[in-house]
């Protein structure tokens, strides 16, 4: 959602026609792309020359006295949007020795960067691009799985972060407007956070198809099915509320016919079998006939059934003591401490609160463990590499801070 905000509806074409282009048709390429193809350019061209760094730096130190360190140029490396509100961040921050540089360029062999040059109303404009990429990225960083901000990027998160994506496109598209850009920087911006509300209501719309997200909000203590009254009533013209509601309902369903199906099933396994005595009865029923009725028995079983399932549901919804509410840290100690109150429910919270969000905390281990097993290191068992990943993460998230 992020890259068609940076680069519109024509993101993926976009993409395909970079990984295409030779090295010079790049700087072409990028240069066609706005203001953030032209901070692009600029940050390649001074970065891939020793010289140009060191003319870089020296220029830092006369225009920018007020900074303790040096600081380089961040390239994109690409259309990775993390990386792109890197690289405006640190163009910012760099602003008037970019501008030095850039008065003092003089043209020499190879691609001539001039065309690619920024102007201080281009660094504002950028700064508009940074404040939304700013939010949205604390907001990815904040479903990735990193324990160390607070959250172990569960699903759970996936929902909560989807509403607060779409809300703050729709805030940032209200801002832009209000802000009276010349239409060189307004018309990428509205364009962009167009196309980004319109690929974020096509993810809201494919919820139904996965309705573990709506249940990995309600299955939080914390939140219950109050939190989509609290903050999807207002778009209930979508009809979202009510289909977050009959999600769950017909999640939950499917998960109390199979704990009922498996508990008959245990229950009929373990009972003895009591030999068959037959009875030479003239008036016997055929043995087929019990076949063409339902038995007392079931029919018993069954009204016990449907008012179970009503209860727990509707307890776990209904039951909310706001006189003794605090909030719960721990959801699945919670769940561990209320599965007798609530076994359905408590056997979907199991399942459901302990699938990752987004596959980055995996992807990262993956990394992790390409780093640790070298060439020179090909030799280290199975068991080995899992203890020091395992010690790797519990170091870097805190979680053994107590134990040393």
């Amino acid at each position: 959602m992020v890259k068609v905000l940076l680069f519109g509806a024509e993101e993926s074409r976009i993409q395909k026609a970079l990984n295409a282009a030779g090295d010079d048709e790049l700087f072409v390429l990028w240069g066609q792309l706005g203001i953030i193809g032209k901070l692009h350019n600029l940050c390649i061209y001074i970065n891939r020359s020793a010289e140009r760094r060191a003319f870089f730096r020296s220029l830092q130190t006369e225009s920018q006295p007020e900074l303790e360190v040096f600081y380089v140029l961040i390239a994109d490396g690409g259309i990775r949007w993390h990386a792109t509100h890197l690289m405006i961040n640190r163009a910012i921050l760099l602003k008037e020795t970019i501008m030095r540089w850039q008065h003092q360029y003089s043209k020499g062999s190879g691609v001539d960067i001039s065309s690619n040059f920024l102007t201080y109303e281009d660094l504002e404009a950028l700064q508009v691009w940074q404040s939304i990429l700013h939010d949205l990225k604390d907001l990815c960083i904040a479903e990735e799985g990193n324990a160390t901000v607070n959250t172990f990027g569960t699903v759970a998160g996936v929902l909560k972060a989807l509403t607060a994506m779409s809300e703050r496109l729709e805030m940032a598209e209200s801002e832009v407007k209000s802000l009276q850009l010349s239409p060189q920087y307004e018309e990428p911006l509205l364009g962009g956070l167009n196309a980004s509300i319109v690929k974020t209501n096509d993810y809201f719309h494919k919820l139904d198809d996965s309705k573990i997200y709506y249940a990995a909000i309600i299955l939080n203590p914390n939140y219950r099915l109050l939190w989509f009254e609290d903050h999807w009533s207002a778009y209930d013209t979508r009809k979202w509320y009510t289909r977050a509601k009959k999600g769950m309902e017909s999640l939950y369903n499917e998960y109390y016919e199979k704990r009922a199906l498996n508990q008959a099933l245990d229950s009929s396994s373990s009972s003895q079998i009591e030999p068959e005595i037959e009875i030479r009865n003239p008036t016997k029923q055929p043995y087929y006939a019990k076949f063409n009725s339902l038995s007392a028995g079931i029919i018993q079983k069954k009204r016990k059934v449907i008012s179970a399932k009503e209860d727990e549901y509707v307890r776990y919804n209904k039951y909310f003591d706001v006189a003794n509410w605090e909030e719960v840290h721990d959801i699945i100690d919670w769940w561990r401490t209320h599965q007798n109150e609530y076994p359905t429910l408590a056997k979907m919270a199991f399942d459901i609160l302990s699938i990752p969000g987004m596959s980055a905390e995996a992807e990262r281990i993956f990394s992790q463990a390409g780093r640790l097993i070298t060439k020179d290191r090909n030799g280290l068992s199975d068991d080995i590499v899992e203890a020091c990943q395992v010690q790797h993460h519990g170091l870097k998230s805190g979680l053994f801070k107590n134990l040393f």
